[in-house]
């Protein structure tokens, strides 16, 4: 069962840096997040990668090619479309991710029997500066995660960005969760990572060209 979509709320203030080599102010809305992912490499996608085909070039796909790693599995795919703050990603075997500049809010066309999947983010409700994550996966109840408020971080001048941290209980064990996004010294996305299911390690999504 589907959960339902909701749009994600309060977590665009970032906070303090933690920072091993200097930290300057890094603010990005979720719109330019995603312009930043697409622009100018969405045009040439646009129709050449459709289930069941890819009518662009592989020269062309690998020049904007992403790589989706998950549970030991890794899938190409490429940044197709931008609607509004969220960038679609997806290949011609069917796999399309959403991602709306802060979460991987939906997985659709997974192999295998992980099924379809959302996520999404809300304001909290035990600690009110920070937030609440839930997961929503076919054949499971909505799991809810307790978030600290994320965090800069730098380690050199071309590897920086955000980290958040949740936790929560699934069956009555405690589990956490970690989403984090890693930028280059042009401010633009070279990796995602973030949990979809606490108890299956972060999937990656990492651009191959800068």
């Amino acid at each position: 069962m589907k959960a339902p979509f909701r749009a994600s709320a309060g977590a665009l203030v970032m906070l303090a840096c933690v920072a091993l080599a200097g930290c300057g102010p890094i603010k990005f809305s979720q719109l330019e997040t995603a312009k930043r992912i697409t622009q100018p490499l969405v045009q040439p996608l646009v129709g050449a990668v459709t289930p069941g085909e890819a009518t662009a070039s592989p020269e062309l796909l690998a020049q904007y090619e992403w790589r989706f790693i998950f549970n030991d599995t890794e899938f190409a795919v490429y940044p197709v479309a931008q609607q509004g703050r969220r960038t679609i990603f997806a290949n011609a075997d069917g796999l399309k991710l959403t991602w709306d500049g802060e979460s991987l809010i939906i997985i659709e066309g997974m192999p295998g029997a992980f099924g379809y999947y959302e996520q999404g983010i809300e304001p909290g409700s035990v600690n009110p500066s920070g937030s609440r994550r839930w997961f929503a996966r076919a054949g499971w109840p909505v799991l809810y995660l307790d978030c600290v408020p994320r965090r800069d971080w730098r380690l050199t001048s071309d590897r920086y960005g955000w980290r958040q941290e949740c936790e929560g209980n699934l069956e009555g064990v405690r589990v956490r969760s970690m989403h984090s996004v890693e930028r280059d010294r042009a401010g633009n996305i070279r990796e995602i990572q973030a949990t979809l299911w606490p108890t299956v390690r972060p999937m990656r999504l990492r651009r191959l060209r800068d």
